[in-house]
Formats: C-alpha cells, structure tokens, sequence
C-alpha cells in the first residue's frame, strides 16, 4: 500500500520534469571525519580501485561514474528511446538536475562503489528527487532517495523532532542502497526487477511475475504489466545512464564535477546552534544547511546520546577546528561555549502554552518538560520557564575573559501572598534546603508579601 501511494509522487515528478522550475544548488561538497584527526570521509580503499580510476583521479567525476555503469541500457527498445528523446529536447532541466547533484554525487558514487552495485544506482536520486534532499512528496516521501516513514523506519533510520534520517545524505544513502541490495537479492539478480520494485514494491512486481508465469509469458521487466508510472521509471533510469555515457552521441552541458571528496563530519558532544557552527566555520548559513539536511530546526538535539555529527566543507574543516579548540580552551576554564545553545529564563504569559512555546523556540514539547522538570502541562501567568536562546555572535576568547571577571547579581524573586518556601521552590526548580541556605533562613522563618529571596544561579 505506501509503495503504491509513493507511485502518485512519481506522476508528480513527471509533471515536475514536464514543466517546473526546481532551484538549482550551486554548491559542492563532499566529507571528512573527526575534527582531531580528519580524513575524508568518502575516500575510497585503495583496493577498490581500478588503475584507470587512480589515474584519473582529478579528472571529471561524471566519466569515472560510467566507467563503472554495468547494466544494459537496452537503448534500442521503444520505451529506452522515449525518455532519451524526452532528455535531449529538455537539456536545460537535465543540466539543472545534474547541478543538484553536484553536493552529493560523490559520496553516493563511492557509497554504490563500495558495495560493488551497478553505477547506474548513482544516478537513481536524479529520478526520484531530482538530487534534492529536502523533496518532500504529498504522501510524506522525503530526501533524495524518497524513503516513506514506514520504509526508513524499517530501514534504521531516526527521524524525531530535531532530525530526520531521510534527509540526512549519509544516512538515507547507506539505508536506500540497503534497501536496493535487499530487493536484488529478492528477486535473484534481476537489476531491473530489484529497480522497478524500489518504486513500486517488491509485492507489486512479484504479483506482476506470477501472472505472467501462470500465462506462460515472459517474466522479464519489459513483458510484464505494472503500474504505468514504473514501466516509465526503469526506462527513464536507463535512457539517463545511456545518455551520460555517450557524450559525443548525446551531448550536454553538465557541470564538471571533481573526483574527490569535499565535505567532512565532526563530532559534536553537546547541542550546537547550527547558524553559530556556519560563523565558526566561516560559511554562509544556506550552505551549512544543505551539507545537513537532517536537521529539522535551528539546533541539533539538546538530549545526546551519541556525538552529533556535522558536516563541513572539507575546505572549512581546519577552520572550525581552530574555533572549536578555542572555545574548548575557554570551556575548560569555565565559560560557555560560543557554538552552544543557551537558555534563559522567561516569565510565562497568559495564554502561553508548552504547544504555542515549542512553536515559537522550535523546541519539542518533551524537551521543555525535561528541561523545566515539569511535572504537569498546564502553565500559569509569571510561572519560570526555561526556553532556548541563540547567541548571535559567538564570543571571542578575550569576551569570553571578560565575561570571566563581571559577576552578575543573583536571581531574585519576590515574595506573594500565599507563597510559602516549598512552593517557591518547585517554582523555580530548587530545593528548600538552598533557599533556607540562601537567604540565612529557618524552616519556621514567615515569609512576607513583597520579600525578595536570592535564588540559586543555576538549576537544581
């Protein structure tokens, strides 16, 4: 049933290639590792391999990819010749499309290499994206490979609040080669079969199979009856992988794209505000995104559990490293982090709610709970809530110093009628103990309307 959905986004598409304008990246990308010890992220083993491939490692990725293409483009059948034809008298989306491409072919190629799958698969996210990671589809298909929630799922794939596998380029591509791998085997081989179920489900073309094994036909892709649009999505793969592999005979203006990585990862252990990651790396913010498609807001999670992985231009990496030693430095020393996100205090409003917050902060509703260790969802007028807060500027080492010597004056907060110590002190996330230790107090000191009680710096 969802692969059968997910055919109602390649009409989409269809009507997309016929017609529409997509936005065209003109980034170029590729990945590294650990900000202490980096090395790119994609590089092939060197066993894997051919001598033509170290030969012409600086030459132009698109005529290493068809060296390794190994299917038939069966370029001679009707429904080959149709999409070739579509191809040539629409050269200027063809160029768009590949231009989309440009961040992430390289990774996805090395990713096919590695798993010896047939080099047309680096060309599969041009069908079902047009290369662009943040496609979504009206039946919920996200990221280059188009994965349902179902499938990812199914597949490894995380996807909360803050991210989502799908998008993510490392993650989607490894878990849809999975997939594809998994399809190949399924079907005993049959590339062409293993394709056609990646669109419409393998239960679709094995239905397709067995029909035409109980008529004595043919079970071959083209002798079989599917859903219109798969019969067009295996020929257009085709016609595609024929087209690029015979410049003389097709050509084009596709961009030149080199052979070799050009983003990186690092590992961060604590949430990162990503548009302070963009200035410590010295990239626009836009282009910052499009490496990290993944993440779904302004931030990465603020509950880690496992290093947050950010991709930089490889080009940026030693840059952000030089930032991020100087903010570990700092760190040490006691100060904030600049990349990290910050939270300050905020006096509930009426008509605030945990749903209107999350909205407005692009925070979850469960990390506003844990955060302000809420014990109900309710909120009241002038309640204390703690909400994230980006630092527009990250500090400097001598800021960062400076702030060192200010001492701030501590919280307070003012006694109401009716307020008593245990009262304030779930408030404001603290324990009576602190406040009577605070305030030089007793348990049976009164409290008076209007009294200002020292509150702890920092929550309990």
């Amino acid at each position: 049933m969802e692969h059968m959905k997910k055919k109602r986004r390649h009409y989409r598409l269809c009507c997309l290639l016929a017609g529409c304008l997509l936005t065209v990246s003109t980034f170029a990308f590729g990945y590294g590792e650990q900000p202490s010890a980096y090395t790119p992220y994609f590089q092939a083993k060197e066993e894997q391999q051919t001598s033509y491939e170290r030969s012409t490692s600086t030459r132009d990725l698109w005529s290493v990819i068809t060296r390794s293409f190994s299917l038939p483009h069966y370029s001679n059948t009707p429904a080959v010749q149709a999409q070739i034809s579509w191809f040539m008298s629409h050269k200027d989306f063809l160029a768009k499309v590949a231009n989309q491409a440009e961040p992430y072919l390289y990774y996805v190629f090395q990713q096919v290499k590695a798993q010896q799958l047939p080099g047309e698969l680096a060309l599969l996210p041009m069908i079902e994206s047009a290369y662009d990671p943040f496609a979504y589809s009206p039946v919920g298909a996200a990221g280059l490979w188009q994965l349902m929630p179902s499938t990812a799922s199914g597949l490894g794939l995380h996807q909360d609040y803050w991210f989502d596998g799908r998008k993510d380029i490392i993650n989607s591509t490894n878990a849809a080669l999975k997939h594809l791998n998994y399809l190949k085997d399924f079907f005993h081989d049959n590339w062409l079969l293993a394709i056609a179920s990646y669109d419409s489900g393998e239960g679709t073309v094995l239905n397709a199979v067995k029909r035409n094994q109980e008529s004595g036909l043919s079970t071959k892709f083209w002798s079989l009856s599917l859903p219109r649009e798969t019969e067009t999505y295996v020929p257009r793969l085709l016609a595609l992988a024929e087209i690029i592999s015979n410049p003389k005979k097709y050509p084009l203006d596709l961009p030149t794209i080199s052979n070799k990585p050009y983003f990186g990862t690092v590992e961060i252990d604590h949430q990162v505000a990503l548009s302070n990651v963009a200035k410590q790396a010295d990239i626009k913010l836009d282009d910052l995104y499009q490496l990290n498609p993944g993440y779904s807001h302004w931030a990465t999670d603020p509950d880690v559990h496992a290093p947050a992985r950010i991709v930089l231009p490889i080009a940026k990496i030693a840059t952000y490293q030089k930032a991020a030693h100087q903010t570990l430095a700092v760190h040490i020393e006691g100060s904030p982090s600049p990349s990290t996100v910050q939270w300050r205090r905020y006096a509930v409003r009426s008509g605030d709610t945990l749903t209107s917050l999350s909205k407005k902060y692009e925070v979850s509703v469960d990390d506003l709970i844990s955060k302000n260790h809420l014990t109900r969802t309710a909120l009241k007028a002038h309640q204390k809530l703690l909400l994230p807060e980006e630092i527009s500027e990250p500090a400097t080492t001598t800021q960062l110093a400076q702030q060192q010597v200010k001492v701030a004056p501590p919280p307070h907060y003012k006694v109401k009628p009716g307020d008593t110590l245990d009262r304030i002190a779930k408030r404001n996330h603290t324990s009576v103990g602190k406040l009577l230790a605070l305030n030089d107090l007793t348990k049976q000191s009164k409290l008076h309307p209007g009294q200002a009680l020292v509150l702890p710096t920092s929550v309990a």
